[in-house]
């Protein structure tokens, strides 16, 4: 493939010290996509009107869960309303009514198989502690 040959021979740039242009080569490096951090599950505790607070679970879909059947499990188990939403930035969350954190992670775990590593929980605004361990 002449045509990959000559896209590498123009990536090769000649740099570094010396008194000529041949002292040292360098290969350019293609951009590549910023690595992202894993996967994980955040379960924080929003404040809504008066009183009232909802739990919020962000990043359960990345682990193969339909977040409209855990929504569903969380209105039986828990007797509240639940529904899935999308937050500002657009992903899709799972909303809780009252502070359920504690046993949303370990149905997570119970029902649907999450790793227990990846499950973490606000516990202020900025505290995100691992719901095990």
């Amino acid at each position: 493939n002449s045509d990959d040959l000559n896209e590498r021979m123009m990536a090769v740039t000649v740099e570094e010290g010396g008194s000529g242009p041949a002292s040292a080569i360098n290969v350019a490096k293609k951009p590549g996509k910023k690595k992202k951090g894993d996967p994980e599950v955040t379960i924080s505790l929003s404040n809504r009107k008066g009183k009232k607070s909802a739990t919020v679970v962000l990043g359960a879909d990345l682990f193969g869960v339909k977040l409209a059947d855990v929504a569903k499990l969380c209105k039986k188990k828990f007797s509240c309303g639940c529904t899935v939403s999308k937050d500002a930035s657009q992903a899709e969350t799972i909303e809780i009514q009252g502070d359920r954190r504690r046993e949303t992670a370990e149905l997570l775990v119970k029902e649907f198989s999450v790793p227990e590593s990846v499950i973490f929980i606000f516990e202020d605004k900025k505290t995100k502690v691992a719901a095990f361990g």
